[in-house]
């Protein structure tokens, strides 16, 4: 089974819970989309697809899980999504989500060497080859530009929580 085959396979295994009678599905919340996520992780990992094909992100997801810190990291991850909803979270968990900032911090992704994406890993010298340019994405408005600018750049996690103002 292939890297694209394995991953749709087991988003769909965790999206079942999801899926009414009448397969009509309704808007997910961020809340659902971090439980498809986690079982994901979950459904991933039993299936030794974590070993069978390597993947940084995905490695990541998993230790945060096994850390106990992975709803809180996707609460960060989504938290754009639906602003008042990340607000309603974050009154109920504020102790817990500023703790996982503070942790967060000082102990998030590193991008300081190419990333494996399971699709084969990046070359020894580092050049991530995309299948379009970033000035592609840019020109056709694509979404996924933002992600890849923000995903292949450092950052500080304080820059992007949705719960905070100002």
């Amino acid at each position: 089974m292939s890297f694209p085959v394995a991953f749709e396979y087991n988003v769909a295994l965790a999206a079942q819970p999801f899926i009414p009678k009448d397969s009509i599905l309704p808007r997910l919340s961020i809340e659902k989309l971090i439980d498809l996520r986690y079982k994901f992780m979950r459904a991933w990992s039993q299936a030794g697809y974590d070993k069978t094909y390597p993947n940084d992100i995905l490695s990541w997801n998993k230790r945060l899980q096994e850390q106990g810190r992975l709803k809180e990291y996707l609460w960060w991850l989504y938290g754009y999504g639906d602003k008042q909803e990340m607000h309603r979270h974050y009154k109920q968990n504020a102790d817990r989500y500023d703790t996982f900032l503070v942790w967060f911090s000082e102990n998030g992704m590193s991008f300081e060497k190419p990333l494996c994406l399971g699709l084969g890993c990046p070359p020894a010298n580092g050049v991530v080859y995309l299948p379009f340019t970033r000035n592609q994405l840019k020109r056709y408005g694509n979404p996924a530009y933002q992600s890849w600018h923000h995903c292949l750049s450092p950052f500080d996690p304080r820059d992007h929580d949705p719960a905070r103002k100002g």
